[in-house]
């Protein structure tokens, strides 16, 4: 019970130091700050909307005591227009809908209107298990999800190119998404699903939560305006909307469910920092930095490390001027090649 409500608290709190930038109605929370310093997150928050593409870069590091650590950076560009995709927040919502079709709708809308690149590099120690450094390239552009298996081959052995080979396979390969879904929905159209929040519900957690948050200004660098956020856990977990939620989940908040909670929490810090352009207002740096202590993660339970730290910095530029991301040539394939793939053909 206390991992999962670990868990939907971390969830909740970096989606609170996102500053959910690229929502279509953004929710601007000003944490305490002075009238004119909200202005400027509010204007940010307007701007940030209006952006159709960018450029970022990723930085991350997991440190996880004796249990290792984990690297990762990251470079690429995506294109959006949400607005003209009609997917404003309320539309938006239908993912979290109890209709798998509706779900499946707004699913299939974002994977056909979305278009983005991705290159990452994942390097650990010895304790995280990787089998060496693992590079990711990859494409989202017209529905089709493509991936540089080329980077990949050196993890398969030394018949990594021949493995490729065999299916058909040089450098890049497809998969189309869209076909998937489609599948999925049809499969999900049988099922039962699961009872989802309400936006209304949703809304009222917003809103709470946004008592638990502070943001102060620091000083200016650059042209930019520095923001600091910090939340207040202990305060999240005893509020009467938060509690509601966690038992609509099944988790049942009980007094001394609370008093484990605020134990575990005496360990977390969380602080993230942002940048935004004293000109465009557009959000051009996220930094944060996610800690708890050995003794709160002994009392989530399971085979915790001695200690755990999450680090990142998210980076923006090229403001509706991204480059145009272009599918790469190589084979593409539905989920029934895929099936008849693993049966012993190629693409």
């Amino acid at each position: 019970m206390m991992r999962k409500m670990m868990v939907g608290l971390m969830l909740l709190a970096m989606l609170l130091v996102s500053g959910l930038s690229f929502a279509q109605e953004p929710m601007v929370m000003c944490g305490g700050l002075a009238e004119a310093d909200c202005a400027i997150l509010t204007q940010s928050a307007d701007a940030m909307a209006g952006v159709s593409s960018a450029t970022f870069t990723l930085d991350l590091v997991m440190d996880a005591g004796d249990q290792g650590n984990l690297n990762v950076s990251a470079n690429g560009s995506f294109e959006a227009d949400m607005a003209g995709m009609g997917l404003d927040a309320t539309a938006l919502a239908g993912l979290n809908s109890a209709d798998p079709t509706a779900a499946m709708g707004v699913l299939k809308t974002v994977i056909q209107g979305f278009k983005g690149t991705l290159n990452l590099t994942m390097t650990g120690s010895s304790e995280v298990g990787l089998p060496g450094d693992v590079n990711l390239d990859l494409v989202l552009v017209d529905g089709i999800g493509y991936m540089n298996f080329k980077k990949l081959s050196s993890l398969m052995g030394e018949q990594g190119d021949a493995m490729l080979t065999g299916f058909g396979i040089t450098e890049w390969a497809g998969l189309d998404l869209v076909g998937a879904v489609d599948m999925l929905g049809g499969m999900a159209g049988e099922m039962e699903m699961p009872e989802t929040p309400e936006q209304g519900d949703t809304t009222a957690l917003a809103e709470a939560v946004t008592k638990y948050v502070t943001i102060s200004r620091g000083a200016d660098v650059d042209g930019e305006a520095v923001f600091t956020t910090t939340v207040d856990l202990a305060g999240l977990i005893s509020d009467p909307v938060f509690t509601d939620m966690m038992a609509a989940q099944g988790t049942e908040m009980t007094e001394a469910n609370a008093e484990e909670a605020m134990k575990m929490l005496d360990g977390v810090v969380i602080t993230a920092t942002s940048n935004i352009d004293l000109e465009t207002f557009y959000q051009t740096a996220i930094s944060f930095d996610f800690s708890i202590s050995g003794e709160a993660l002994a009392a989530s339970g399971g085979d915790a490390p001695s200690a755990l730290n999450l680090s990142g910095g998210l980076t923006f530029d090229n403001f509706n001027a991204a480059p145009a991301v272009v599918a790469p040539e190589g084979p593409v394939a539905t989920i029934m090649d895929l099936m008849n793939m693993f049966g012993g053909g190629g693409f």
